[in-house]
C-alpha cells in the first residue's frame, strides 16, 4: 500500500519536460507590463515599446543562469500582443 502511495505522488508533481516553461524574473515583467501601460496611455510608441521590451527581455537572458535565447521568442511574442490589444483598445 505504500509504495502505491509513493507512486501516486510522483506522477502528480512531475510534469513532462515539454511542458517546462522558464519564467522571466518578476522586475523583467514588471517593466514590460509597465511598457505596455505606457504606450496604451499613448506616452510612448508602440516602436519605442518594442524596443524597450526586447532590451529588457535580452538583459534578463544573459543575467539569468536558467533562461535562454530559446525562451526570448515565446516572451517578446506575449508582450507584442499586449500591445497589439492595447493599440486596438485605445
Amino acid at each position: 500500500l505504500m509504495s502505491e502511495d509513493v507512486g501516486t505522488t510522483q506522477t502528480m508533481s512531475s510534469n513532462p519536460p515539454s511542458e517546462q516553461r522558464h519564467e522571466f524574473d518578476q522586475s523583467s515583467v514588471d517593466k514590460c507590463l509597465k511598457l505596455v501601460d505606457d504606450f496604451g496611455k499613448g506616452l510612448i510608441t508602440k516602436g519605442e515599446a518594442l524596443l524597450e521590451v526586447q532590451t529588457i527581455l535580452h538583459s534578463a537572458i544573459s543575467e539569468s543562469s536558467t533562461l535562454s535565447q530559446i525562451d526570448f521568442k515565446p516572451g517578446f511574442s506575449h508582450y507584442l500582443d499586449l500591445l497589439d490589444r492595447a493599440a486596438k483598445e485605445s
